[in-house]
């Protein structure tokens, strides 16, 4: 990357450079450029696990975010490369015109159809004075009018900052297991604490994140604009609808929850507050240590009280 260049300057550099390359391509190269190009939506010139996901889906692939984690991991390393960074063109362009049984080879036919697919699933980008027909190129339109584009986001990404502080109840800026909890109950999910715990876990791994460290306000807002089906979009009126649900609840003082759990925590002592949680781990197979280190502050640090 050049010295001063940004991410914006650098990725507009590399679609110009697959540009170039296209139009002097053979028809079947230009689909298969074409085709990376759609799936690559950081236009970074590089597929990340959930950018390789939308590919894997078009070609087949049906399981789960953890299922595919493990392959997109095993695929990389069949060819020498780390996945923080991600498959070049190269390297899918290879992949896709290989008919091996460790290939994912796709006919012409079937490269037409999953551009097709793609481009009609592509959302409509707002310019100044109106709507851009759905698949407009980028370089089009974000150069075109970013000053109408940031006045149109402001309202929706004070939603989303709203949100995300509302279940950040400690105030560092994460959302760990527990916080995100708070979010994923608000969009639908109704499971136990060992299913959210494997959930929030693949979550994190998806997004080179450590799960210990939380999940931060750029992260979270990215989940909540995907559309698509591995993000965890909601709409303004969604948004506005869990944060009339949380100003319904009361929500104690972070402050004063943590002096009383600090007056609490003397009462049994800290290291059978400790080997309270690891005697506990030990048998809630699943359960996260954060989950149950709540419920001893909740029970004040009663171990039979916390079990229960």
């Amino acid at each position: 990357e050049p010295q001063g260049a940004s991410r914006d300057d650098v990725a507009a550099a590399s679609a110009h450079d697959r540009s170039a390359v296209a139009e002097a391509a053979p028809p079947r190269a230009r689909r298969i450029q074409e085709l990376f190009g759609l799936c690559d939506r950081g236009g970074d010139g590089r597929l990340t696990v959930l950018e390789m996901r939308v590919f894997g889906e078009l070609t087949g692939f049906d399981g789960n975010a953890q299922e595919w984690t493990e392959e997109y991991e095993a695929l990389c390393a069949e060819h020498s490369v780390d996945p923080a960074i991600g498959i070049g063109l190269s390297l899918f362009e290879q992949l896709v015109n290989d008919e091996s049984d460790t290939g994912q080879h796709c006919s012409d036919a079937e490269l037409r159809q999953m551009i097709d697919k793609l481009e009609s699933e592509r959302p409509a980008v707002r310019a100044a004075g109106g709507e851009v027909a759905p698949g407009a190129p980028q370089s089009e339109t974000s150069a075109a009018a970013p000053a109408a584009a940031e006045e149109g986001s402001a309202p929706r990404a004070r939603l989303i900052s709203e949100v995300f502080e509302r279940c950040d109840k400690d105030l560092d800026g994460r959302l760990t297991v527990l916080e995100m909890r708070v979010f994923a109950e608000q969009t639908g999910f109704d499971g136990n604490d060992g299913d959210w715990a494997e959930e929030f876990a693949v979550l994190c791994s998806e997004h080179g994140v450590v799960a210990s460290a939380g999940v931060g306000p750029e992260l979270f807002a990215r989940l909540v604009d995907d559309e698509s089906d591995v993000g965890q979009y909601c709409s303004d009126e969604e948004l506005k609808e869990m944060l009339a649900t949380f100003a319904k609840k009361d929500r104690p003082s972070v402050t004063a929850a943590s002096e009383q759990v600090g007056e609490q925590r003397p009462q049994v002592g800290r290291s059978v507050y400790e080997g309270s949680v690891m005697a506990i781990q030990a048998m809630l197979h699943g359960v996260s240590e954060d989950l149950i280190r709540l419920a001893l502050e909740e029970n004040g640090g009663d171990p039979d009280r916390a079990f229960e």
